[in-house]
């Protein structure tokens, strides 16, 4: 019986330690910041009376070094990146414009790739 929940108690533990990155196959290509990334931020997130700095809002994504600086992306680990959760929880972009699936998938593979600026 003790042999039991000892077995039973390891494989809880081992079930409930063992966290990874979904695998997800990347885009074809590179995600650049410039050519996919900018104009999502800018149509989506970045405009009059949201996300910018103008407004003074907490987290402005008007540039790269927005992202970078107030932590809203860890290079290379899009589920440790309050940005891509935002998004893919669907909390973000308030109102019924939530993102396309392709530009979470290209969030996703540019902060996996390690978010660039290019």
């Amino acid at each position: 019986m003790n042999r039991l929940l000892i077995w039973i108690i390891f494989f809880i533990f081992l079930s409930v330690s063992c966290k990874h990155e979904p695998i997800l196959p990347p885009l074809p290509g590179d995600v650049s910041y410039l050519k996919d990334i900018a104009p999502i931020m800018k149509n989506s997130c970045a405009y009059y009376g949201c996300h910018v700095s103008s407004n003074n809002v907490n987290f402005p994504l008007e540039k790269y070094s927005d992202l970078i600086n107030y932590g809203q992306v860890v290079p290379y680990k899009p589920l440790e990146s309050d940005l891509y959760d935002v998004i893919a929880r669907r909390y973000m972009p308030l109102g019924n414009d939530k993102l396309s699936l392709s530009d979470q998938k290209h969030i996703y593979d540019w902060i996996l790739k390690g978010a660039i600026d290019n």
